[in-house]
């Protein structure tokens, strides 16, 4: 006798539909797809700021901090980084983003904003060596100022807001200057070469480079007068109390004259070459000397040698 397979029948809810188990999962799967879609759109509107998104022409101009040392400039719709090297890094001040920039890099990008003139007195940031003050230029950190003195450039002092951050009483010829930047100062009155036998002037005026000013001859050769409250810059003391034949004098003033190394002649700064020139000769068993020890071609005299 045949077997007869029994049905298999699927349980029945009350109104008689077959079971809503797998319609429940599949709603609550639905339930599920649709919360992550609507949390990745709501994430989407508060998307973090990064470098190279988009921003609003509302925000242009502004910064932003992107971490402890970078910032976010909206520049162009776009969001450019700026490194932020100083001590502070980037931080919020009230609610605005400040980007510590007393410390960079030559080809660190910069805030346009913050651009000085070339005339400006007051440095700005330093390179992070301390031999450099940099200006912000077209974008870009560039050097603005060499700091051959022995402090060198420094970023407290840039921070503090001091005149000059940049110790300039000491440079090389060829180094870049400006002479617009005080009225009357220490790049156009002389800087001593870094090996203390020059006086450095700046040749022209804007934007050019120490060239020689005059010989220091002398054997205190080129002297440092320090910077004080009333002059925020340095001058050079140039010792000339000896010279070569022939060597800058730089501008003559008071008719400055001065001796020979070796005695035998004695020389004046000439007006046309600014040069020291011959006066005279001096015979035998004398030798060029000061009557009273100033540099003027009156008080100079062919003694009788000790």
């Amino acid at each position: 006798m045949a077997r007869m397979r029994p049905w298999k029948t699927e349980p029945r809810e009350e109104n008689g539909n077959p079971s809503s188990r797998g319609a429940g999962r599949a709603a609550i799967g639905a339930t599920v797809v649709a919360a992550a879609l609507l949390a990745t759109a709501i994430s989407g509107c508060k998307k973090e700021p990064a470098a190279g998104g988009s921003c609003e022409l509302a925000s242009e101009g502004e910064v932003t901090c992107l971490d402890a040392k970078t910032a976010l400039l909206c520049s162009n719709l776009r969001l450019s980084p700026l490194p932020c090297r100083g001590e502070k890094g980037c931080s919020i001040t009230g609610n605005v983003a400040v980007c510590d920039v007393t410390v960079a890099k030559e080809g660190d990008a910069c805030d346009p904003k913050t651009e000085s003139d070339y005339d400006g007195a007051r440095d700005r940031t330093c390179a992070e060596d301390g031999k450099s003050a940099l200006a912000c230029r077209e974008g870009k950190f560039a050097v603005d100022r060499l700091c051959r003195g022995e402090k060198g450039c420094d970023p407290v002092a840039v921070r503090k807001g001091e005149l000059s951050a940049c110790d300039r009483s000491l440079a090389e010829m060829g180094d870049p200057c400006e002479p617009r930047r005080f009225a009357g100062n220490g790049e156009t009155e002389g800087i001593c070469s870094v090996d203390r036998k020059n006086a450095l002037v700046c040749d022209g005026a804007e934007r050019g480079h120490f060239v020689l000013g005059r010989s220091c001859g002398g054997p205190k050769g080129c002297g440092v007068v320090a910077a004080t409250p009333s002059r925020d810059y340095p001058l050079s003391a140039c010792d000339e109390s000896v010279a070569t034949l022939g060597a800058p004098c730089g501008k003559p003033q008071a008719d400055s004259a001065t001796c020979s190394a070796d005695g035998a002649v004695v020389l004046k700064c000439d007006k046309d070459s600014l040069t020291w020139a011959k006066v005279k000769d001096c015979q035998q068993g004398t030798k060029c000397a000061y009557r009273t020890g100033d540099v003027i071609l009156s008080d100079l005299e062919c003694a009788p040698s000790p």
